[in-house]
């Protein structure tokens, strides 16, 4: 006689399930009972005998199908190899098998269980299988290694097109070198017998080509930005927004502007990234604000979000989203300078410290950028 698991010895398939008038429960009556795990009993040439609910709920079939039904039957044809090893093991040892069984519902429904079978009675071959199902953990397994292989192919994707933007920025540098150079050389040997027309054209393809120049160095930082390192340090906000107004008001020369920034603002941030978000959000507040006598600009917290205020010429809410899309300007280059990728720089350096920044705005009422940095200030 094989020799029966340990837990099972002295026990028949019977004494399994069920227990005559005053024996105690059955070893497997509780669990039969629970509905949590599907319990089936087969013979060695795979009839199935009892089951309870649960495995009938799993099988997609009522307790009038069973007895017509036989355990390899219901075994999907990519689990058959791992059943019929298992029961050798089985047989040979005497020990649980276990594996993963698959099958299909008679409504088309992919099960995926773990099965765990036993010999119950040796004398007469009785097995028993207890069948859990695990199809939501599979599906999850499946959808996590989707979510992986997506993400290796953004991951991917994204080097590809930042090496393609650095590249064409890059290679760009010497024809916009050589149109400038040759324009300029031009305008040089030829001065005396070119009209004012003349020279106004060639004027405004130098100017064409140091805007250009400069929209190449945007796109380099936006580059570079991506592949830089992010090095977070507790900042003092005030004492770095008041470094960038300094700056601004240089550049500018407009110091009738009034600036106020809150005091003793502190945040954890990287300090290059973070003053380069300032640079772009108070020189845009300062530059949409300059045709107001009143103008002003404030630096602030409202509960966790940092914002850059003005009350300037803002714009229609309906661009809030569209404005931080690269290249996306509002006014022409005539009324106001810049190459519209300062907010889309903004965004990006906020996304990297885990935060979220929005816009809230009016014409002719001024414009609020909030923004987070992944941490709380203090």
């Amino acid at each position: 006689m094989t020799t029966l698991p340990l837990a099972l010895k002295g026990f028949g398939a019977h004494a399994l399930f069920s227990a005559g008038p005053g024996e105690p429960a059955g070893l497997l009556h509780a669990l039969s009972e629970s509905n949590l795990i599907g319990v089936v009993q087969w013979t060695a040439g795979g009839s199935l005998t009892s089951a309870n609910a649960k495995f009938l709920e799993l099988a997609g079939i009522d307790e009038t199908l069973l007895a017509s039904l036989q355990w390899e039957t219901l075994t999907a044809r990519e689990s058959r190899v791992a059943e019929a090893r298992a029961h050798d093991e089985l047989r040979e040892e005497g020990r649980c098998a276990t594996y993963e069984k698959r099958w299909t519902r008679p409504d088309g429904t992919l099960v995926v269980t773990h099965v765990t079978t036993v010999l119950a009675d040796a004398d007469t071959q009785q097995y028993v299988s207890f069948v859990c199902d695990v199809s939501a953990w599979h599906e999850l397994e499946r959808q996590n290694s989707e979510v992986a292989r997506l993400t290796r192919e953004l991951a991917e994707l994204r080097e590809e097109t930042e090496t393609f933007s650095y590249s064409v920025a890059h290679d760009l540098r010497a024809p916009l070198r050589a149109i400038d150079g040759f324009s300029t050389q031009l305008e040089l040997d030829h001065a005396a017998t070119l009209d004012e027309p003349a020279r106004g054209s060639i004027q405004r393809i130098r100017t064409a080509v140091g805007r250009m120049a400069l929209l190449l160095d945007d796109i380099l930082g936006m580059v570079r930005l991506s592949r830089s390192p992010l090095r977070r340090q507790d900042l003092d906000f005030t004492v770095l927004a008041r470094a960038v107004v300094g700056d601004v008001r240089a550049r500018s020369g407009d110091h009738a502007i009034r600036i106020d920034i809150e005091k003793d603002l502190r945040v954890s941030a990287d300090p290059q990234l973070l003053r380069i978000t300032l640079e772009n959000l108070i020189g845009n507040a300062v530059k949409f604000s300059t045709k107001r006598e009143d103008a002003h600009v404030i630096v602030g917290r409202d509960g966790a979000e940092l914002f850059v205020r003005d009350n300037g010429i803002g714009f229609d809410p309906a661009y809030a989203t569209a404005v931080f899309a690269p290249f996306q300007r509002l006014n022409p280059v005539s009324q106001y300078d810049g190459h519209g990728l300062g907010l889309a720089i903004v965004q990006r350096i906020v996304r990297r410290h885990g935060g979220t920044v929005r816009v809230e705005t009016e014409p002719g009422r001024g414009t609020t950028f909030f923004f987070t940095l992944g941490s709380e200030t203090s």
